[in-house]
Formats: structure tokens, C-alpha cells, sequence
């Protein structure tokens, strides 16, 4: 990854950090996967799921939960 991508990121209150698990709500499809980090010049979310990486823009995303670790 690129220089400007954030591993640690502030959002509304919400500090997410590489590793963290999150759940992405977009539209009707949530998904839940691995906050890898977050491009400040794209504007979006790196996120690995169990089948593969994706790349998720902020605009797009309609909530972020950060979940419990058990």
C-alpha cells in the first residue's frame, strides 16, 4: 500500500485500527470483514473479507460497526 494510506483512522468518533472487525452496511448488503486501512487521497476503505481484499469508497458506505472481539 501507498504512502497516504492510513492504518489507523478517526471517524464520527469511531477509531478504527488495522485488524479491527467491522461490519459495512451498503444499501441492503452488509459485510463483514478486516479494516486493512484507509486512503486519504481515493477516499476509500481497504477491507479483507474471508474469500478477498476490497476496496470500499467512503461514499458508498451507509454505516461501519466495529465489532466486539470474543
Amino acid at each position: 500500500m501507498a504512502l497516504l494510506v492510513a492504518k489507523e483512522i478517526s471517524i464520527a468518533g469511531l477509531t478504527l485500527r488495522e485488524g479491527d472487525a467491522i461490519e459495512i452496511g451498503l444499501g441492503r448488503q452488509r459485510i463483514e470483514c478486516i479494516f486493512r486501512g484507509f486512503d486519504r487521497v481515493l477516499y476509500c476503505f481497504y477491507v479483507e473479507t474471508e474469500s478477498n481484499e476490497m476496496v470500499i469508497p467512503y461514499k458508498s458506505i451507509k454505516y461501519i460497526r466495529k465489532m466486539k472481539k470474543s
